[in-house]
């Protein structure tokens, strides 16, 4: 499965990243619709939920939260292994 083909028009590329990934005991209701109403709206949605579900251990994808996400991964018995690509592993190690 290839990262899905962002052309930068998205709508979750109009925002802060970090809305994304939210600290987990800061999150809130609020943020968490605020990135589900703007995932509705994009054309890449089921792409980048579905590279989450193979890929991704931190953050909201595809209009998801990760308990949603790992709740699918239950679902359909898909496991992430370490040589998972993740893209917020990948920029962690690239800011430090």
């Amino acid at each position: 499965m290839r990262y899905p083909a962002f052309t930068g028009d998205e709508p979750c590329t109009q925002f802060n990243p970090d809305m994304y990934y939210p600290n987990p005991t800061e999150a809130n209701e609020r943020e968490y619709k605020a990135v589900r109403a703007l995932c509705r709206e994009c054309p890449m949605q089921v792409e980048c939920l579905e590279w989450a579900v193979h890929h991704e251990r931190y953050g909201n994808w595809g209009g998801c939260t990760m308990r949603e996400i790992e709740t699918i991964r239950i679902q359909r018995r898909i496991r992430l292994t370490d040589a998972s690509f993740s893209l917020y592993a990948y920029q962690q190690r690239e800011a430090s």
